[in-house]
């Protein structure tokens, strides 16, 4: 079986990750598969938590989209690791519930600059560390 192949360390590629679809992605590098873009995304997903300790979110929204960041609309990122942390989980597991309410921030710069989060600062350092 091939090995699972990612691009985390390209840094154009990466750049392009962010600011495209995937789908535009994938047609401008058309020599990458889809398997190998979402398991990038993943691992970028996880590198994004690992650095800012959150849990994987993947474990309280089964429906997560690789590749972007949910968030609630209503809370801070600083909220948002707090009610992860310890105790409090249950409240995040109860964030993730409501879907509607979550806002994708990776991936969409037109929705990007309607979020004045800190959470766009820290995903530009994660990328470009």
């Amino acid at each position: 079986m091939k090995e699972n192949y990612n691009f985390i360390d390209d840094s154009d590629k990466m750049k392009d990750l962010v600011k495209l679809s995937k789908k535009d992605f994938l047609e401008s590098y058309s020599y990458l598969t889809e398997e190998e873009y979402d398991e990038t995304a993943k691992l970028l997903l996880h590198k994004c938590l690992e650095n800012y300790h959150v849990i994987t979110v993947k474990d309280l929204c089964d429906d997560i989209d690789y590749g972007k960041i949910l968030l609630n609309k209503r809370h801070t990122m600083q909220e948002f690791e707090n009610a992860i942390d310890g105790s409090k989980k249950r409240h995040a597991e109860e964030i993730a519930e409501y879907g509607d309410d979550f806002e994708y921030i990776f991936g969409d710069e037109k929705l990007n600059e309607k979020i004045d989060y800190e959470w766009l600062e820290i995903s530009e350092k994660i990328l470009y560390m």
